[in-house]
């Protein structure tokens, strides 16, 4: 148990559902090293990602589509694979400034032996202002690739 890595992520929408028959994003993700080795918390090592996703609103819903590439970053004596990764889910808009939803969320295995990731994800999403967001998440994991079980926080601010 402990902290885990820190993310930085940033996205572009190229175009939204609101003028087309779905929405397109567009980012990319820095994961930095900052968990604990000693723990086995992490790796010590950055990764990089690029992704898009696709969604559309429904009402108060809103499926989504995401897919991406990771390269990982390889500490001593260990060479992880680049990995392809997904995420398939929706989101329900329960008020203007509160969201609630899930997703289904897969990773090849990042080396020969290890296993995928194969996890479920249920989130609350709080509208704090125009710009900024704060979302609660649990983690079930279905593979040895996954956690048991985790929580986290995640704040974004939008530009």
């Amino acid at each position: 148990s402990g902290m885990g890595d820190l993310m930085l992520g940033a996205a572009y929408t190229l175009f939204d559902d609101a003028t087309r028959p779905v929405g397109l994003d567009i980012g990319g993700k820095i994961k930095f090293g900052t968990a604990s080795t000693s723990k086995s918390l992490g790796t010590g090592e950055n990764d990089y990602a690029l992704f898009a996703e696709i969604y559309k609103s429904l009402g108060r819903w809103a499926p989504y589509l995401n897919l991406g590439y990771k390269w990982k970053g390889d500490p001593a004596g260990i060479e992880y694979r680049n990995v392809w990764f997904g995420s398939v889910g929706a989101q329900y808009r329960m008020t203007p400034t509160l969201s609630a939803g899930g997703s289904y969320d897969w990773q090849q295995a990042v080396t020969a032996s290890g296993a995928r990731v194969s996890e479920a994800v249920l989130f609350l999403n709080i509208k704090v202002n125009t710009e900024n967001r704060m979302n609660l998440y649990v983690v079930g994991g279905f593979s040895e690739g996954s956690p048991d079980w985790g929580s986290g926080v995640m704040y974004s601010h939008l530009f």
